[in-house]
């Protein structure tokens, strides 16, 4: 089982640290940069979510994967935490979206890493033959509101700000490639998702 895509099909309606905070900690008492500070707050979250591979504040995932897990193999929920199966499909003989069949799963959510496992006595239907037949849709994140994201995680974000806002300089996705991106994620490494292989 190989996930083919893993899209954010619904972003977050508000960022782990809002407009205000950042410029309290940047020390910033103007309005001439707001713009420029808010898309530095988002590009921080995203650099910090990429990191750890985790969900912020609430949002969707769409995850495709080229088949069903073989039996006794989980279904890994990535971006955690998963908190809401929204849709678990396969497509069929005619390339029809089909529901599976609450009975032939179990779902494990609300806790780190949420899992879809088949349940005891059940075998996966069998999907068409379609590339990326198997689509899940779920829902992951802290909550709706910063203060549910945890504390560190908000200061890290905030520490990405303020690095931007000095140096004037990118984020790169996926990449630690300053002082203050390692030192970020140092502190962040209690959190990161880590996986074996």
């Amino acid at each position: 089982m190989n996930i083919l895509a893993l899209t954010r099909t619904t972003a977050p309606t508000v960022e782990p640290v809002s407009l205000a905070l950042a410029k309290q900690h940047l020390r910033v008492d103007h309005n001439d940069e707001d713009d420029l500070i808010t898309e530095y707050i988002a590009s921080a979250r995203a650099w910090v979510e990429s990191f750890l591979e985790r969900s912020l504040i609430r949002q969707t995932w769409q995850m495709i994967l080229d088949e069903f897990p073989a039996a006794g193999e989980n279904i890994e929920l990535r971006m955690p935490p998963a908190y809401d199966l929204v849709s678990f499909q396969y497509l069929d003989d005619d390339g029809d979206a089909t529901t599976v069949d609450a009975a032939y799963y179990d779902s494990i959510l609300a806790v780190d890493c949420g899992i879809i496992t088949l349940a005891s006595g059940q075998a996966w239907p069998v999907p068409g033959d379609y590339p990326g037949p198997v689509r899940i849709s779920y829902r992951t994140g802290y909550g709706t509101a910063a203060t549910d994201v945890p504390a560190d995680i908000r200061r890290a974000v905030r520490t990405m700000v303020e690095h931007q806002y000095r140096t004037r300089g990118p984020l790169i996705i996926g990449t630690i490639a300053s002082p203050a991106e390692f030192s970020v994620a140092s502190d962040l490494a209690q959190h990161k998702v880590w996986r074996m292989g």
